[in-house]
């Protein structure tokens, strides 16, 4: 079966009923309604692990980071080895870790207490002892569209939510607003079903790893 952008098009075009509505603007809206589903929820399709991190000695910081394809949010941080010392590292808002550590350098040297995330930069909290391995779960932005000849990045299966995403966009362009909103209900709706397909109605909501949090030192 063919699953293409021009065949999400095609069918955005049929529902508008103006065949000759612009590709290249609906190509556009494609990007910008992947783009909401996918920085609004954790899409598994867009699900990664790195195993290359690694620590340095008296630093905090992490090298062999992903780069390619570019991070949308880190899931979680973990230690892999050496093993004695495998572990989730607590996640920390870096606004907490400046109120609890003004001064990271006075908690020494020794095995990673805690992560957080600046300017969208893993950092350790404490500084390393050794070399640790470490393994990151993240998802990545989605790939973006440029000709119609593209594959979507939302499945086949779930493609009706890109043709709703991108028809509220076309309604509002011409000002259809009451029917562009309704549309966009229909896509939400859909969405919830993408993420939780057993369960619908509790949709996995993208953040950052707050669930990980730690106030590490405060009683």
């Amino acid at each position: 079966m063919s699953y293409l952008l021009s065949d999400v098009i095609t069918r955005v075009q049929r529902k508008l009923d103006n065949t000759s509505f612009d590709s290249a603007t609906l190509i556009n809206y494609a990007n910008d309604t992947e783009r909401e589903i996918f920085n609004r929820y954790r899409i598994s399709e867009n699900e990664r692990e790195a195993t290359g991190i690694t620590t340095t000695a008296s630093s905090n910081a992490l090298s062999g980071l992903p780069t390619s394809p570019a991070v949308n949010n880190y899931i979680d941080l973990r230690i892999y080895s050496p093993q004695n010392y495998a572990m989730v590292i607590p996640y920390i808002e870096y606004e907490e870790v400046d109120i609890v550590y003004p001064n990271v350098g006075l908690l020494g040297t020794g095995p990673p207490i805690g992560w957080y995330i600046f300017n969208s930069v893993p950092t350790l909290v404490n500084n390393a002892d050794q070399v640790y391995t470490l393994r990151a779960k993240y998802t990545i932005f989605p790939i973006e569209l440029t000709a119609s000849s593209d594959v979507p990045n939302i499945p086949v299966e779930y493609s009706e939510i890109l043709v709703l995403g991108m028809y509220a966009r076309a309604l509002e362009h011409d000002d259809e607003w009451d029917k562009g909103a309704a549309a966009r209900q229909q896509m939400n709706n859909l969405a919830m079903d993408y993420v939780n397909p057993r369960q619908s109605g509790t949709p996995h909501v993208m953040r950052q790893p707050k669930n990980l949090k730690r106030i590490i030192g405060r009683r």
